[in-house]
């Protein structure tokens, strides 16, 4: 996640105000989740379903469920739904008979805000501190990044930075610290106009232990590799069906169907460093870095 912040990171002489709309209807987060075993990791989508008018506002409807074949898992039926609305630059979601700050988007740098516990029955507090703010550039829109540090004033939530328009890089909400596991980051997030991709695999991906308890194969699952040809398979016996193919940056270049010896044809893949995501079906199952030459 870092270094794909790091790639878009740029000084600049000022800060404009917030001009990006905060979850619009559709809008989604993919959040990667780790409840236990036997899993590794499933996942938390979060999704704008619709609009419900409180105290005469427009408040956007933010449902968030967990994933594992369908089934909900453990702490994010914490957090079921969100109602929020924006003013200015300034998101505030609606608790107990009344409005709090979420987000203070315009906060620069030693600015600070207070995020009451969003759990219905938990009224203590998050003092968010912005320790510097960066700008990225997304599908041709500047955001600003408010970089917040981990423990500050002795507490930690888990938060991460807060990107504009997108919301806190580990979950929409601070969590309680007794949560256990928790909500640890942001794979994907989709609206109309932005597309955020940090994971190198499709963002609804569950990944499994096998039945031995071996982990995700991860490098020498190709033959060749480096590849000069047309044409890659993957190692004898390694049961797979999808190979998705990104660049460095994260973004799908193609995604292939295997067929029975295991093999793809590469015809139409340009000369680079590729990240392949091997799957069974949605499961995944191996990771390799695959480097292609065209002579």
């Amino acid at each position: 996640m870092k270094k794909l912040l790091t790639l878009f990171l740029f000084c600049c002489p000022f800060l404009l105000a917030a001009q990006v709309e905060f979850a619009p209807v559709g809008a989604t987060w993919y959040y990667g989740y780790s409840p236990g075993l036997p899993w590794e990791f499933i996942y938390v989508k979060v999704e704008v379903t619709g609009i419900d008018s409180i105290q005469g506002r427009a408040c956007k409807h933010i449902e968030s469920t967990s994933y594992f074949g369908g089934s909900d898992w453990g702490c994010s039926p914490w957090y079921p739904f969100l109602q929020v609305y924006q003013e200015n630059g300034r998101v505030y979601y609606f608790k107990n008979g009344g409005f709090h700050l979420l987000y203070n988007f315009d906060a620069v740098a030693g600015e600070s805000w207070f995020i009451k516990n969003p759990s219905p029955n938990q009224n203590d507090s998050l003092e968010v501190h912005v320790d510097s703010v960066s700008l990225i550039v997304l599908n041709g829109q500047t955001l600003k990044v408010q970089h917040i540090p981990t423990n500050f004033s002795g507490m930690d939530w888990g938060f991460g930075n807060i990107i504009e328009g997108i919301g806190n890089t580990n979950y929409i909400t601070p969590q309680l610290s007794l949560c256990d596991p928790q909500i640890y980051g942001l794979r994907c997030y989709q609206d109309d106009s932005l597309d955020l991709h940090f994971a190198n695999y499709p963002c609804d991906t569950v990944a499994l232990y096998s039945a031995t308890r071996e982990p995700i194969l991860h490098g020498g699952l190709f033959a060749p590799n480096p590849v000069f040809d047309n044409f890659i398979a993957l190692i004898k016996d390694f049961d797979a069906d999808i190979v998705v193919l990104q660049n460095t940056l994260g973004t799908t270049q193609r995604t292939f169907l295997l067929d029975q010896g295991g093999q793809m044809e590469i015809t139409d893949v340009a000369s680079g460093i590729y990240f392949a995501s091997i799957f069974k079906g949605k499961r995944l199952v191996g990771m390799d870095k695959l480097v292609v030459y065209r002579r």
